[in-house]
């Protein structure tokens, strides 16, 4: 039954198909002209897919991740202060020297005459390159009363705290404040962390 549903759909297929015209050809002995192949359009469809995937899109721009933006130089601002001022502080007053000392098997009297030098030195310094002020201008050992909403940067309240301020007690010290800090400036190369350079005799 299956081969005769078969011979039927071939029969209509020739008679009304495009087959019709080369089994003529293989009748009269001629070599039939067969269509193209439904494949090559495909082959050419893949072959404009396979062109379109090769050449390079252009890039849409609300897409483009832009590159990195190069960091800033870095300028001389705090921490070049610090080192500049540490530097003289040891120039002017051996004050790293000092710091560095282990000064636990010295007696009173040794330690504090080399404190006399590191004072004057240091003293010269900071008159030299900055200018500081009292943060609160008040006699140490008086009374202060600490105002509602204070800055704890500039006053820390310390000893039995309790509730809320105003609080009434005594200035045990008035604070210091950096109003102008003039350093010299650093000469092209040079190591800031360097605070103090070695010597050598020769």
């Amino acid at each position: 039954m299956g081969r005769i549903i078969l011979a039927f759909k071939w029969f209509f297929r020739i008679l009304f198909g495009p087959g019709y015209s080369q089994i003529q050809q293989l009748e009269a002995g001629r070599t039939p002209q067969f269509a193209e192949p439904e494949s090559k359009s495909l082959q050419i469809s893949h072959q404009a897919t396979s062109d379109a995937a090769v050449k390079p899109r252009t890039p849409d721009p609300a897409l483009t991740v832009a590159p990195p933006e190069k960091p800033p130089e870095k300028k001389e601002g705090t921490d070049s202060s610090a080192l500049k001022l540490l530097a003289i502080l040891q120039q002017e007053g051996r004050f790293i020297d000092f710091l560095q000392e282990d000064i636990s098997s010295y007696t009173d009297e040794q330690v504090g005459g080399a404190v006399r030098t590191i004072h004057s030195g240091c003293r010269k310094a900071i008159v030299e390159y900055a200018t500081v002020e009292a943060v609160l201008q008040g006699e140490e050992g008086g009374p202060y009363q600490v105002p509602s909403g204070f800055d704890p940067h500039r006053i820390r309240v310390v000893g039995n705290v309790v509730g809320n301020p105003p609080f009434s007690g005594i200035l045990r010290h008035h604070g210091w404040r950096v109003v102008k800090l003039k350093l010299p400036s650093t000469p092209p190369g040079q190591d800031l962390a360097v605070i103090a350079p070695a010597e050598v005799e020769v």
